[in-house]
């Protein structure tokens, strides 16, 4: 008698419940990240907001390109004193597998004024990779003010 192996496939409901939380749970910690933590550092401690970048990361300002925590903080310690307000934020898992841990993609939209400038509109991408430890850290930045035309 030959004996057959098969492939026991992951059943369909159980991996859509599994997405479905990962999608919650990026969601939530993308939307803290953003509503409790950068905008508040940024705009009230920016001395502090280096730390949520480590060397590899990567920002990019109006098309301007900062590689490296050194580059980023020197950057950021030039602007002048800010106020954001954020109208929307969206919040996604970058999935390779079901099993592993994701990076999240944010997009932020909203208006920012600098040292008391009228305020103009803004729209920032984030990408926040997974370390070993499960912290997240900004390792893509895209930040774009929008002029009015």
């Amino acid at each position: 008698m030959a004996s057959s192996t098969s492939s026991i496939s992951p059943d369909p409901n159980q991996l859509a419940l599994r997405k479905k939380s990962i999608i919650d749970q990026t969601a939530r910690g993308g939307e803290y990240f953003v509503s409790e933590l950068y905008y508040r550092v940024y705009d009230t401690l920016r001395s502090d907001l280096h730390h949520f970048y480590e060397e590899p990361s990567v920002l990019i300002w109006n098309g301007t390109p900062y590689q490296g925590l050194g580059t980023i903080r020197q950057f950021y310690s030039h602007l002048p004193p800010s106020k954001h307000e954020i109208h929307s934020i969206d919040c996604h898992p970058i999935i390779e597998n079901l099993e592993t841990a994701m990076n999240i993609l944010v997009t932020v939209v909203g208006r920012v004024s600098y040292d008391s400038r009228s305020a103009g509109a803004f729209h920032q991408t984030f990408i926040l990779a997974r370390r070993p430890d499960g912290k997240y850290y900004v390792a893509q930045d895209i930040m774009r003010l929008v002029e009015s035309t």
